[in-house]
Protein backbone atom coordinates (compact mmCIF):
# COMPACT_ATOMS: atom_id res chain seq x y z
CA UNK A 1 0.00 0.00 0.00
CA UNK A 2 1.47 3.20 -0.81
CA UNK A 3 1.41 5.76 1.99
CA UNK A 4 -0.77 8.06 2.80
CA UNK A 5 -1.05 11.06 0.34
CA UNK A 6 1.82 8.86 -1.84
CA UNK A 7 -0.47 8.73 -4.80
CA UNK A 8 -1.63 12.25 -4.63
CA UNK A 9 2.23 13.46 -4.96
CA UNK A 10 3.08 11.33 -7.81
CA UNK A 11 -0.25 12.59 -9.46
CA UNK A 12 0.89 16.24 -8.59
CA UNK A 13 4.50 15.32 -10.00
CA UNK A 14 2.91 14.17 -12.95
CA UNK A 15 0.23 16.69 -13.53
CA UNK A 16 2.55 19.36 -12.32
CA UNK A 17 6.08 18.82 -12.70
CA UNK A 18 8.22 20.34 -15.44
CA UNK A 19 12.04 21.11 -16.08
CA UNK A 20 14.81 22.71 -17.57
CA UNK A 21 15.73 20.01 -19.98
CA UNK A 22 12.23 17.82 -19.75
CA UNK A 23 8.93 17.54 -18.57
CA UNK A 24 6.28 14.77 -18.20
CA UNK A 25 4.90 13.12 -21.32
CA UNK A 26 0.85 13.63 -20.61
CA UNK A 27 -0.05 12.32 -23.80
CA UNK A 28 1.71 8.92 -23.33
CA UNK A 29 0.61 8.23 -19.45
CA UNK A 30 -1.12 5.08 -19.39
CA UNK A 31 -2.27 4.85 -15.58
CA UNK A 32 -0.94 1.25 -14.16
CA UNK A 33 1.28 0.58 -17.61
CA UNK A 34 3.38 3.87 -17.96
CA UNK A 35 2.61 5.80 -14.69
CA UNK A 36 2.12 4.23 -11.63
CA UNK A 37 3.73 3.78 -7.80
CA UNK A 38 3.35 0.77 -5.91
CA UNK A 39 4.60 -0.77 -2.81
CA UNK A 40 6.82 -3.84 -3.44
CA UNK A 41 5.69 -6.88 -2.33
CA UNK A 42 8.20 -6.72 0.45
CA UNK A 43 7.26 -3.82 1.89
CA UNK A 44 10.80 -2.00 1.50
CA UNK A 45 10.14 0.43 -1.27
CA UNK A 46 8.06 2.33 -3.79
CA UNK A 47 8.44 1.25 -7.45
CA UNK A 48 7.36 3.81 -9.82
CA UNK A 49 7.08 3.91 -13.62
CA UNK A 50 5.81 7.45 -15.61
CA UNK A 51 6.70 8.97 -19.07
CA UNK A 52 8.79 11.54 -19.74
CA UNK A 53 9.51 13.80 -23.00
CA UNK A 54 12.72 15.56 -23.37
CA UNK A 55 13.83 18.63 -25.36
CA UNK A 56 15.54 17.58 -27.86
CA UNK A 57 14.84 16.86 -31.45
CA UNK A 58 17.64 14.49 -32.83
CA UNK A 59 16.02 13.81 -36.38
CA UNK A 60 17.22 17.43 -37.15
CA UNK A 61 20.30 17.23 -35.65
CA UNK A 62 21.58 14.33 -37.50
CA UNK A 63 19.61 14.54 -40.61
CA UNK A 64 19.32 11.13 -41.53
CA UNK A 65 17.12 8.45 -42.39
CA UNK A 66 13.99 8.50 -39.36
CA UNK A 67 14.51 4.67 -39.52
CA UNK A 68 17.46 4.48 -37.41
CA UNK A 69 16.32 6.88 -34.86
CA UNK A 70 16.27 3.79 -32.73
CA UNK A 71 19.95 3.59 -32.61
CA UNK A 72 20.61 7.08 -31.30
CA UNK A 73 18.01 6.08 -28.68
CA UNK A 74 19.70 3.17 -27.78
CA UNK A 75 22.68 4.63 -27.51
CA UNK A 76 21.27 7.72 -24.86
CA UNK A 77 19.45 4.91 -22.93
CA UNK A 78 22.75 3.14 -22.44
CA UNK A 79 24.02 6.96 -21.19
CA UNK A 80 21.84 7.19 -18.67
CA UNK A 81 22.64 3.87 -17.39
CA UNK A 82 26.43 3.77 -17.47
CA UNK A 83 25.90 6.84 -15.54
CA UNK A 84 23.26 5.57 -12.73
CA UNK A 85 26.15 5.34 -10.34
CA UNK A 86 28.01 8.37 -10.58
CA UNK A 87 24.92 10.66 -10.84
CA UNK A 88 23.29 11.15 -8.16
CA UNK A 89 19.92 11.80 -9.11
CA UNK A 90 19.85 8.94 -10.83
CA UNK A 91 19.74 6.57 -8.40
CA UNK A 92 16.40 5.23 -8.39
CA UNK A 93 16.83 3.79 -11.50
CA UNK A 94 18.15 0.73 -9.75
CA UNK A 95 16.77 1.30 -6.09
CA UNK A 96 19.77 2.75 -4.59
CA UNK A 97 19.23 2.90 -1.00
CA UNK A 98 16.81 -0.05 -0.59
CA UNK A 99 17.86 -3.80 0.90
CA UNK A 100 18.04 -6.42 -1.85
CA UNK A 101 18.07 -3.22 -4.72
CA UNK A 102 19.71 -6.21 -6.67
CA UNK A 103 16.09 -6.95 -7.83
CA UNK A 104 15.41 -3.50 -9.36
CA UNK A 105 19.01 -3.58 -11.60
CA UNK A 106 17.15 -4.80 -14.54
CA UNK A 107 16.69 -1.03 -15.24
CA UNK A 108 20.17 -0.47 -15.61
CA UNK A 109 21.12 -3.74 -17.17
CA UNK A 110 23.47 -3.21 -20.62
CA UNK A 111 21.25 -4.03 -23.63
CA UNK A 112 23.26 -4.36 -26.80
CA UNK A 113 20.13 -4.67 -29.08
CA UNK A 114 18.87 -2.29 -30.42
CA UNK A 115 15.41 -3.63 -32.31
CA UNK A 116 13.76 -6.59 -32.73
CA UNK A 117 10.28 -7.38 -33.98
CA UNK A 118 10.03 -10.18 -31.32
CA UNK A 119 9.51 -9.84 -27.65
CA UNK A 120 12.73 -10.25 -26.11
CA UNK A 121 14.32 -8.54 -23.03
CA UNK A 122 10.61 -7.02 -22.28
CA UNK A 123 11.90 -6.86 -18.68
CA UNK A 124 15.01 -4.29 -19.52
CA UNK A 125 14.70 -0.96 -20.63
CA UNK A 126 15.77 -0.19 -24.22
CA UNK A 127 14.51 1.59 -27.25
CA UNK A 128 11.00 0.37 -28.44
CA UNK A 129 7.87 1.63 -29.26
CA UNK A 130 7.51 4.15 -25.92
CA UNK A 131 11.35 4.48 -25.80
CA UNK A 132 11.53 6.54 -28.98
CA UNK A 133 12.11 9.75 -30.51
CA UNK A 134 10.69 12.27 -32.77
CA UNK A 135 10.20 16.25 -33.56
CA UNK A 136 9.07 16.85 -29.99
CA UNK A 137 11.85 15.57 -28.11
CA UNK A 138 13.06 12.14 -26.93
CA UNK A 139 10.43 10.14 -25.43
CA UNK A 140 11.34 7.66 -22.83
CA UNK A 141 9.08 5.91 -19.82
CA UNK A 142 11.63 6.38 -16.80
CA UNK A 143 11.17 2.81 -13.57
CA UNK A 144 12.74 2.55 -10.79
CA UNK A 145 12.48 1.97 -7.09
CA UNK A 146 12.36 4.56 -3.98
CA UNK A 147 12.84 3.67 -0.72
CA UNK A 148 9.81 3.25 1.05
CA UNK A 149 9.34 6.68 2.97
CA UNK A 150 9.83 6.59 7.04
CA UNK A 151 8.42 9.87 9.03
CA UNK A 152 5.34 12.03 8.91
CA UNK A 153 3.60 11.43 6.01
CA UNK A 154 4.09 15.32 5.02
CA UNK A 155 7.61 14.87 4.84
CA UNK A 156 7.47 11.84 2.67
CA UNK A 157 5.06 12.81 0.13
CA UNK A 158 7.96 15.44 -0.22
CA UNK A 159 10.10 13.62 -0.61
CA UNK A 160 8.78 11.29 -3.37
CA UNK A 161 8.53 14.40 -5.14
CA UNK A 162 11.50 15.68 -5.02
CA UNK A 163 13.46 12.42 -5.47
CA UNK A 164 10.98 11.75 -8.83
CA UNK A 165 11.71 15.63 -9.82
CA UNK A 166 15.18 15.04 -9.60
CA UNK A 167 15.39 11.85 -11.30
CA UNK A 168 13.74 13.33 -14.29
CA UNK A 169 16.22 16.60 -14.48
CA UNK A 170 18.90 14.26 -13.81
CA UNK A 171 17.57 12.11 -17.22
CA UNK A 172 16.89 15.28 -19.26
CA UNK A 173 20.49 16.33 -18.39
CA UNK A 174 22.09 13.41 -19.77
CA UNK A 175 20.01 13.65 -22.47
CA UNK A 176 20.42 17.00 -23.81
CA UNK A 177 24.47 17.53 -22.77
CA UNK A 178 24.61 13.47 -24.76
CA UNK A 179 27.75 13.93 -27.37
CA UNK A 180 26.50 13.23 -31.12
CA UNK A 181 29.14 11.53 -32.71
CA UNK A 182 28.43 8.34 -30.22
CA UNK A 183 24.77 8.87 -31.30
CA UNK A 184 24.94 9.51 -35.03
CA UNK A 185 27.30 6.29 -34.94
CA UNK A 186 24.52 4.05 -33.58
CA UNK A 187 22.23 5.53 -35.92
CA UNK A 188 24.09 4.68 -38.86
CA UNK A 189 24.58 0.93 -37.72
CA UNK A 190 20.94 0.23 -37.39
CA UNK A 191 20.10 1.90 -40.86
CA UNK A 192 22.89 -0.73 -41.74
CA UNK A 193 21.16 -3.82 -40.75
CA UNK A 194 17.67 -2.53 -41.89
CA UNK A 195 18.35 -2.04 -45.30
CA UNK A 196 20.69 -4.46 -45.57
CA UNK A 197 18.11 -6.60 -44.47
CA UNK A 198 15.68 -5.77 -46.87
CA UNK A 199 18.13 -6.31 -49.53
CA UNK A 200 19.07 -9.62 -48.18
CA UNK A 201 16.72 -11.66 -50.56
CA UNK A 202 17.69 -9.65 -53.86
CA UNK A 203 21.62 -10.58 -53.27
CA UNK A 204 20.05 -14.38 -53.15
CA UNK A 205 20.89 -14.71 -49.58
CA UNK A 206 19.05 -16.13 -46.27
CA UNK A 207 22.15 -14.15 -43.70
CA UNK A 208 25.54 -12.56 -43.82
CA UNK A 209 27.88 -13.12 -40.85
CA UNK A 210 30.72 -10.35 -41.50
CA UNK A 211 34.04 -11.08 -41.14
CA UNK A 212 35.29 -9.79 -37.39
CA UNK A 213 32.66 -10.53 -35.95
CA UNK A 214 32.13 -11.78 -31.97
CA UNK A 215 29.44 -14.19 -32.21
CA UNK A 216 30.22 -15.75 -28.31
CA UNK A 217 27.86 -14.59 -25.52
CA UNK A 218 27.70 -13.98 -21.94
CA UNK A 219 25.02 -14.65 -20.05
CA UNK A 220 23.83 -12.40 -16.99
CA UNK A 221 20.76 -12.99 -14.44
CA UNK A 222 19.18 -10.46 -16.78
CA UNK A 223 19.76 -11.94 -19.47
CA UNK A 224 20.07 -15.67 -19.95
CA UNK A 225 19.06 -16.24 -23.47
CA UNK A 226 21.67 -15.83 -26.83
CA UNK A 227 20.09 -13.29 -28.35
CA UNK A 228 19.82 -10.68 -26.15
CA UNK A 229 23.08 -11.67 -24.03
CA UNK A 230 25.91 -9.28 -24.32
CA UNK A 231 29.44 -10.20 -26.03
CA UNK A 232 31.36 -12.59 -24.20
CA UNK A 233 34.52 -11.36 -21.58
CA UNK A 234 37.67 -12.25 -22.06
CA UNK A 235 38.94 -14.54 -25.32
CA UNK A 236 36.07 -13.79 -28.07
CA UNK A 237 37.76 -15.15 -31.33
CA UNK A 238 36.23 -13.26 -34.17
CA UNK A 239 34.66 -14.71 -37.18
CA UNK A 240 36.77 -14.61 -40.41
CA UNK A 241 35.60 -16.35 -43.40
CA UNK A 242 37.85 -18.99 -45.24
CA UNK A 243 38.78 -18.14 -48.46
CA UNK A 244 37.65 -21.23 -50.02
CA UNK A 245 34.00 -20.79 -48.89
CA UNK A 246 34.04 -17.52 -51.39
CA UNK A 247 33.44 -14.49 -48.74
CA UNK A 248 31.05 -12.04 -50.07
CA UNK A 249 31.53 -8.50 -50.62
CA UNK A 250 28.92 -6.15 -49.90
CA UNK A 251 28.56 -2.49 -49.32
CA UNK A 252 26.61 -1.12 -46.07
CA UNK A 253 23.45 0.98 -47.52
CA UNK A 254 24.21 3.80 -44.94
CA UNK A 255 27.43 4.11 -43.84
CA UNK A 256 29.11 3.33 -47.55
CA UNK A 257 31.42 1.12 -45.95
CA UNK A 258 32.68 -2.52 -47.88
CA UNK A 259 32.62 -5.59 -45.51
CA UNK A 260 33.63 -9.07 -46.05
CA UNK A 261 31.84 -12.00 -44.55
CA UNK A 262 30.21 -15.27 -44.96
CA UNK A 263 26.74 -14.88 -47.45
CA UNK A 264 24.51 -17.90 -46.77
CA UNK A 265 22.68 -18.76 -50.04
CA UNK A 266 19.17 -19.39 -50.75
CA UNK A 267 18.50 -23.02 -51.55
CA UNK A 268 21.95 -24.61 -50.30
CA UNK A 269 22.73 -26.67 -47.76
CA UNK A 270 25.17 -25.25 -45.28
CA UNK A 271 27.09 -28.17 -43.37
CA UNK A 272 29.31 -27.28 -40.27
CA UNK A 273 31.58 -30.16 -38.60
CA UNK A 274 34.14 -30.12 -36.06
CA UNK A 275 34.81 -31.59 -32.44
CA UNK A 276 33.09 -30.76 -29.26
CA UNK A 277 33.80 -27.32 -28.24
CA UNK A 278 34.73 -25.78 -31.74
CA UNK A 279 32.17 -23.26 -32.02
CA UNK A 280 29.65 -24.89 -34.07
CA UNK A 281 26.22 -23.86 -31.59
CA UNK A 282 27.87 -20.55 -30.72
CA UNK A 283 27.88 -20.22 -34.80
CA UNK A 284 24.45 -21.41 -35.28
CA UNK A 285 23.16 -18.93 -32.53
CA UNK A 286 24.40 -15.75 -34.52
CA UNK A 287 22.75 -16.65 -37.54
CA UNK A 288 19.01 -16.70 -35.96
CA UNK A 289 19.96 -13.46 -33.80
CA UNK A 290 20.88 -11.85 -37.19
CA UNK A 291 16.99 -10.89 -37.45
CA UNK A 292 17.57 -8.29 -34.82
CA UNK A 293 19.41 -4.78 -34.86
CA UNK A 294 22.55 -4.98 -32.69
CA UNK A 295 24.24 -1.51 -31.28
CA UNK A 296 28.04 -1.21 -32.27
CA UNK A 297 30.41 -3.12 -30.13
CA UNK A 298 27.73 -6.21 -29.45
CA UNK A 299 30.05 -7.75 -31.92
CA UNK A 300 26.54 -9.42 -33.98
CA UNK A 301 26.17 -5.86 -36.13
CA UNK A 302 27.17 -7.15 -38.97
CA UNK A 303 25.50 -10.32 -38.44
CA UNK A 304 21.66 -9.83 -40.80
CA UNK A 305 19.30 -12.53 -41.93
CA UNK A 306 16.68 -12.47 -43.24
CA UNK A 307 13.06 -11.90 -40.64
CA UNK A 308 10.76 -15.30 -41.28
CA UNK A 309 13.35 -17.92 -41.40
CA UNK A 310 12.78 -20.85 -39.16
CA UNK A 311 14.84 -23.01 -36.96
CA UNK A 312 14.20 -26.92 -36.63
CA UNK A 313 15.53 -28.58 -33.93
CA UNK A 314 16.03 -32.35 -32.83
CA UNK A 315 14.02 -32.69 -29.94
CA UNK A 316 11.34 -34.85 -28.56
CA UNK A 317 7.62 -33.35 -28.14
CA UNK A 318 4.41 -34.74 -28.20
CA UNK A 319 2.93 -34.36 -31.47
CA UNK A 320 -0.88 -32.84 -31.98
CA UNK A 321 -2.18 -34.02 -35.51
CA UNK A 322 1.41 -32.96 -36.89
CA UNK A 323 1.80 -33.11 -40.55
CA UNK A 324 4.82 -35.36 -41.54
CA UNK A 325 4.03 -36.55 -45.33
CA UNK A 326 7.27 -35.17 -46.55
CA UNK A 327 9.44 -37.08 -45.07
CA UNK A 328 7.46 -40.24 -43.61
CA UNK A 329 5.57 -42.84 -45.53
CA UNK A 330 4.98 -44.83 -42.11
CA UNK A 331 4.79 -44.39 -38.47
CA UNK A 332 6.40 -46.17 -35.80
CA UNK A 333 4.95 -47.70 -32.96
CA UNK A 334 3.95 -45.90 -30.71
CA UNK A 335 2.66 -43.31 -32.45
CA UNK A 336 -0.48 -42.71 -34.05
CA UNK A 337 -2.80 -41.49 -36.57
CA UNK A 338 -1.29 -41.33 -40.07
CA UNK A 339 1.68 -39.24 -41.77
CA UNK A 340 -0.85 -36.62 -42.18
CA UNK A 341 -2.28 -36.32 -38.81
CA UNK A 342 0.41 -38.00 -36.45
CA UNK A 343 -0.47 -38.26 -32.85
CA UNK A 344 2.11 -38.76 -30.01
CA UNK A 345 5.91 -38.58 -28.76
CA UNK A 346 7.74 -37.39 -31.82
CA UNK A 347 11.09 -38.55 -32.38
CA UNK A 348 14.14 -35.78 -32.96
CA UNK A 349 14.00 -36.68 -36.28
CA UNK A 350 10.04 -36.87 -36.22
CA UNK A 351 10.62 -33.07 -34.73
CA UNK A 352 12.88 -31.98 -37.36
CA UNK A 353 10.53 -33.18 -39.95
CA UNK A 354 7.71 -31.44 -38.51
CA UNK A 355 9.07 -28.33 -38.27
CA UNK A 356 10.74 -28.41 -41.57
CA UNK A 357 7.09 -29.23 -43.23
CA UNK A 358 5.39 -26.56 -41.48
CA UNK A 359 8.20 -24.08 -42.62
CA UNK A 360 7.63 -24.83 -46.19
CA UNK A 361 3.86 -24.48 -45.81
CA UNK A 362 4.18 -21.29 -44.28
CA UNK A 363 6.15 -20.00 -47.02
CA UNK A 364 9.53 -18.82 -44.88
CA UNK A 365 12.58 -17.77 -46.91
CA UNK A 366 14.72 -20.56 -48.05
CA UNK A 367 17.34 -21.29 -45.12
CA UNK A 368 20.11 -23.27 -44.14
CA UNK A 369 19.96 -26.23 -42.43
CA UNK A 370 23.08 -27.59 -39.74
CA UNK A 371 24.30 -30.71 -40.39
CA UNK A 372 26.83 -32.82 -38.84
CA UNK A 373 27.27 -36.16 -40.91
CA UNK A 374 25.34 -37.11 -44.26
CA UNK A 375 25.15 -37.60 -47.70
CA UNK A 376 24.74 -34.09 -49.98
CA UNK A 377 20.95 -33.71 -49.71
CA UNK A 378 18.65 -31.97 -52.38
CA UNK A 379 16.13 -29.33 -52.03
CA UNK A 380 12.17 -29.73 -51.45
CA UNK A 381 12.29 -28.97 -55.10
CA UNK A 382 14.12 -31.50 -56.30
CA UNK A 383 16.97 -29.07 -57.29
CA UNK A 384 20.90 -30.16 -56.01
CA UNK A 385 21.80 -27.96 -53.39
CA UNK A 386 25.19 -26.78 -53.35
CA UNK A 387 27.54 -28.46 -50.45
CA UNK A 388 30.29 -26.32 -48.69
CA UNK A 389 32.36 -27.07 -45.66
CA UNK A 390 33.14 -24.71 -42.88
CA UNK A 391 35.70 -26.95 -41.49
CA UNK A 392 38.38 -25.55 -39.48
CA UNK A 393 37.59 -22.87 -36.28
CA UNK A 394 40.22 -20.64 -34.70
CA UNK A 395 39.93 -22.38 -31.25
CA UNK A 396 40.20 -20.55 -27.63
CA UNK A 397 41.66 -21.77 -24.24
CA UNK A 398 38.15 -21.90 -23.40
CA UNK A 399 37.09 -23.79 -25.83
CA UNK A 400 34.72 -20.68 -27.51
CA UNK A 401 35.53 -20.22 -30.79
CA UNK A 402 33.98 -18.88 -34.15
Amino acid sequence: MVPEGGEAAFRSFLSSWSGDSAAIDTPNILPGTTSFIVRSFDGVALQFSFPLLVRRDLLSEIGLDPAGSDGAVCALIEQIKAGSYKIPGLGPLYGKGIPGSLRYHDTIEPYTIIHSDDAIGSHLWKADGRNFCDRAGVHLIVRGALPYPSGSSDGGNRRIFLQLADLAEAVGVVVQKAPLPPLRTTWLASLDQKLLRKDLRQRGLVSFVGDGSHLARTFSRNRPFFRVAGPKEGVNIPFCCPTELDPTELELPASNRTVTGLGIRKREVFAIAGSNAQGKTTFLEGIPAGIDDHAPHDGRELVVTARGTCVAESTNIGLAGADISMFFHALPPGVSGTVKGAFGMGSGSMTMARQVQTAITRHAPPCSSSMRTGQPPTCSSGAACRKRRLQHYPRSSSGNAI
